[in-house]
């Protein structure tokens, strides 16, 4: 999936809708968003959750680097968008 809302923020529908829009956008670019929404990143650097999630994760195409990952900590009222990961 490229939504994960692991805080229920968003409605089934929301999270369709969206999910629908990033598959389409990656089959019409080849680039991968990923959104992550997640209740707080802890004593961590949002930056570093960040990176460290999108290598884990493998977002984008390898030989490319052309993800995008959208991690939103919703608790801490934190957004950051990393780039680069494949």
């Amino acid at each position: 999936r490229l939504v994960n809302d692991f805080t229920n923020t968003l409605s089934t529908a929301e999270r369709d809708r969206l999910e629908q829009k990033l598959v389409a956008y990656n089959d019409s670019t080849s680039s991968q968003v990923t959104i992550v929404m997640i209740r707080s990143i802890g004593p961590y650097d949002i930056s570093d959750y960040a990176f460290k999630l999108g290598d884990k994760w493998g977002i984008g195409q390898k030989d490319r680097d052309n993800g995008v990952l959208i991690l939103a900590a919703m608790e801490d009222r934190k957004v950051f968008i990393a780039t680069g990961y494949g």
